[in-house]
């Protein structure tokens, strides 16, 4: 179903006064959170911590270099874990084309 003209018009411009508006309010400071100077500091990612990543800090896929996507945090056991469910799922829509590390592609 094609947009008749006015009503492209209108939303056209219906999205371009909502990008204007967030922008002067970002300008004013009135949006604090989603200034990036204004957040939190982040510590930069160096080679040493992708070798020896925080328990916290998942900084790669499946976590270290080996791949084995082992987390050393203790609040999820073998007693609780049957009391999970996922709470967020992605699905891309691709089955077999995926590549897990780059271990896999040498």
């Amino acid at each position: 179903m094609w947009m008749t003209p006015d009503r492209f018009r209108w939303s056209s411009f219906a999205l371009v006064l909502m990008a204007g508006s967030i922008a002067l309010l970002l300008r004013l400071g009135l949006l604090p959170e989603l200034d990036a100077r204004q957040g939190r500091s982040y510590l930069t990612v160096s080679d040493e911590r992708l070798r020896d990543p925080e328990p916290e800090n998942w900084l790669m896929y499946r976590r270290t270099y080996n791949g084995w996507g082992f987390s050393p945090l203790d609040q999820i056991t073998s007693r609780n874990v049957t009391d999970l469910s996922p709470v967020w799922v992605f699905q891309t829509g691709v089955f077999n084309e995926h590549l897990s590390v780059a271990s896999d592609c040498q």
